[in-house]
């Protein structure tokens, strides 16, 4: 029992260290999140958009880092456009 709530007690002061990293940084861990691929499609489950869904100040730097949103692949069908 004791060991648990050592292990809680370190976790919980990683998470609470996790809150304090200033945006710059917690911008370029974002950014290491990437696919290595050069370009991925857009999806709820994945980075860059999966990062704005964790909390308001994640969603507030994942948004304000241009680099995260540069690489993101669109498919558009143009048979579909204007119907």
């Amino acid at each position: 029992r004791r060991s648990i709530i050592q292990s809680m007690s370190f976790h919980r002061g990683l998470v609470s260290a996790l809150w304090r990293l200033p945006a710059e940084v917690l911008s370029q861990i974002f950014h290491q999140c990437l696919p290595e691929d050069k370009y991925s499609t857009p999806a709820s489950n994945l980075v860059p958009i999966l990062l704005t869904r964790i909390c308001r100040p994640w969603r507030d730097v994942a948004v304000d880092t241009p680099s995260l949103w540069c690489r993101l692949h669109v498919n558009i069908n143009i048979n579909k456009v204007g119907q």
